[in-house]
């Protein structure tokens, strides 16, 4: 293996050939935020001695090739991730070693169809694996053409449901916080449950891990409210919950929904319960986000995340290095760029075969943490449960640094 800045080291070798780690964390948003365009490579055409030439731009001196695949020319925030995720893989190569892969940064536009084109030119481009797309949409147009190939792919997506053998979906999905942050509250003596969820996809794929959690967790659900965003539904519903709180018959309201909308549901919840009367408020890693956990409505409220204190050095290092701080998404191809150099280093004859990329023991990312991938492509990660406090969110519950055996949460049963 090259020698490493051991500031710097994300993964490392551990025994019996499993990869192990160094270091720690941060937070979690989805990652689907685009519209669909069309588009393919960037017409930029670069080689490498030994492999065929490449449409794009290269990353790395190294013979092992791997494609990017970003949507550099969708429209809104879609452009604004692709360069973040090319400068993280970048990032990963300076300080894990240049020749050791090369990255080619393929343009998807953010379409299935863009998706597709750009995954078989990679493919005859000589790509031994993918890493993206980023959209859900467009994860199974890139995976109908690398299957046959049996190229793998590691897709940047917060959908489980399509993940599979060989498609390996590495975004921060929302079910394992919500395990591990209910587990949290059965611990600390949560019984009584309702669930606060909006009335779209998340609200749908929170309510089916809150309901699997809560029991597992030794509770009872006692009510889901599903509210639709137009008018006062939000908080009407949140009043109705209230109620239920301020008769005795809940102790933990469950609200995954982020952003400006879980203060003003947490506010309209205390408002209908008498003063003084305890309730436990449960996040999802929706919440770790600045307008969450500095809001001191949600003082006492709890919300499973990866440990912040990887992901805050990563930034700090993407910053010096491109001058601006990266999205909080970009850490998923820091990670996933330095798992691909230290298996090419130490397994070069298997390095991205099915056994290497689910290897039990797991990995520990730099930026987001302890990671294994299932063999059913679902990425299970070590999290932390964090308490929002008036000086920001403070972990009550520290995120695991190995792994055991693989949790409901991983396997998908």
């Amino acid at each position: 293996m090259a020698q490493l800045n051991t500031r710097h080291i994300a993964l490392c070798l551990a025994a019996a050939f499993a990869l192990s780690a160094c270091a720690g964390t941060g937070g979690q948003f989805g990652s689907d935020f685009a519209t669909p365009g069309e588009g393919t490579g960037t017409g930029l055409q670069q080689s490498i001695d030994g492999l065929p030439p490449a449409n794009g731009r290269i990353i790395g001196k190294g013979s092992v090739r791997v494609a990017l695949l970003v949507p550099s020319s969708a429209q809104g925030f879609g452009a604004l991730a692709a360069e973040n995720f090319a400068n993280a893989a970048d990032l990963a190569i300076r300080e894990f070693g240049e020749d050791t892969i090369n990255i080619v940064v393929k343009d998807t536009a953010g379409s299935p169809q863009g998706a597709a084109n750009a995954t078989r030119e990679a493919l005859s481009e000589g790509a031994e694996l993918i890493l993206g797309p980023v959209f859900s949409n467009s994860v199974p147009a890139a995976a109908g053409v690398a299957r046959p190939s049996g190229v793998p792919i590691l897709a940047f997506s917060n959908s489980n449901s399509i993940a599979s053998r060989g498609v390996n979906i590495f975004g921060f999905t929302p079910e394992p916080g919500i395990e591990r942050a209910i587990r949290h509250a059965g611990e600390t003596g949560s019984r009584s449950f309702a669930a606060l969820l909006p009335n779209n996809a998340l609200g749908t794929l929170a309510e089916a891990a809150f309901r699997q959690s809560v029991p597992r967790a030794g509770g009872r659900i006692v009510q889901v409210a599903r509210y639709n965003y137009e008018n006062d539904d939000p908080r009407v519903k949140a009043q109705e919950i209230g109620s239920l709180v301020a008769s005795g018959q809940i102790d933990t309201v469950f609200i995954p929904d982020a952003g400006d909308i879980a203060p003003q549901l947490v506010t309209a919840v205390k408002q209908a319960v008498p003063q003084g009367k305890p309730v436990k408020f449960v996040g999802s890693g929706q919440w770790d986000d600045p307008r969450i956990f500095r809001n001191p409505a949600l003082e006492g409220s709890i919300y499973a995340a990866p440990d912040r204190s990887g992901y805050n050095a990563f930034a700090q290092r993407y910053n010096a290095a491109f001058g601006k701080p990266p999205i909080r998404l970009a850490s998923l191809a820091y990670d996933a760029t330095s798992l691909l150099i230290v298996l090419s280093q130490n397994f070069p004859d298997d390095k991205f075969s099915q056994s290497r990329l689910t290897s039990r023991s797991g990995f520990k990312g730099t930026a987001d943490g302890t990671f294994r991938i299932s063999g059913n492509g679902r990425v299970e990660r070590s999290l932390a449960v964090y308490e929002v406090t008036a000086t920001g969110p403070q972990i009550v519950s520290p995120a695991a640094t190995s792994f055991a055996q693989p949790t409901a949460a991983a396997t998908g049963n």
